[in-house]
């Protein structure tokens, strides 16, 4: 490994080393090496993976009560280049979701009643080919046709920009409701790890209509 040619191999090649630096990079207060690993999700076996770091200079160490704690090296020459990394990282989710909500809110004016981000995007464990997968409610079968053939029409520049496969499924909210109430794998699951993109909570669509009236 060529640490001063080429040291985005090492430091960009370990996924337990990007998840570190993606978390550290925003703190500016020493962390311990457990607390590390908790907001990278990682176990605590990643502690080898602070370690390299701190060989790499990247994340200055030192002891304090006892245990050790980390924190970023903002002096090191990539530090900076990382840091605007992970926030180019954060602008493209921010962009993908403003390109999905520019496609359903050009339909007629509440016409699209909620947008959810579903499956391995929203669990946040899509891999490379992953679908992206979009649910729409819409308020009429019309409104789902427009929604449907808008999200087809953008599908195009998304795998352009971002390299993702757009999936939409554009349902009436009557159709929601019917699924819902037949207790419907997929649209409860839609509930327990969507991502809301625009519009109202899937939950709040999905009530039944009695549940909504005023009981007194």
């Amino acid at each position: 490994m060529d640490i001063l040619f080429h040291p985005l191999d090492a430091i960009l090649g370990t996924p337990s080393k990007v998840r570190l630096l993606r978390e550290l990079v925003p703190i500016e207060r020493p962390v311990s090496g457990r607390e590390a690993a908790r907001l990278a999700g990682l176990s605590s076996y990643s502690i080898r993976a602070l370690d390299e770091l701190v060989e790499m200079g990247l994340v200055l160490r030192q002891e304090a009560t006892g245990q050790h704690l980390f924190r970023l090296n903002r002096e090191n020459y990539l530090a900076e280049v990382l840091s605007r990394l992970f926030m180019m990282e954060r602008e493209r989710t921010a962009a993908i979701f403003a390109a999905l909500r520019d496609a359903v809110e050009e339909c007629d004016h509440g016409a699209v009643l909620s947008a959810v981000i579903f499956g391995s995007a929203a669990r946040g464990d899509a891999a490379p080919g992953s679908d992206l997968d979009l649910l729409v409610v819409t308020s009429s079968a019309a409104a789902a046709e427009e929604a449907y053939s808008r999200l087809v029409d953008t599908a195009p520049d998304l795998e352009r920009r971002f390299g993702l496969a757009l999936s939409p499924v554009v349902i009436t909210q009557a159709q929601a409701r019917a699924q819902i109430s037949r207790d419907d794998p997929f649209l409860r699951a839609v509930l327990r790890e969507g991502r809301l993109v625009v519009g109202a909570e899937l939950s709040e669509l999905l009530a039944d209509e009695t549940d909504e009236e005023d009981p007194g």
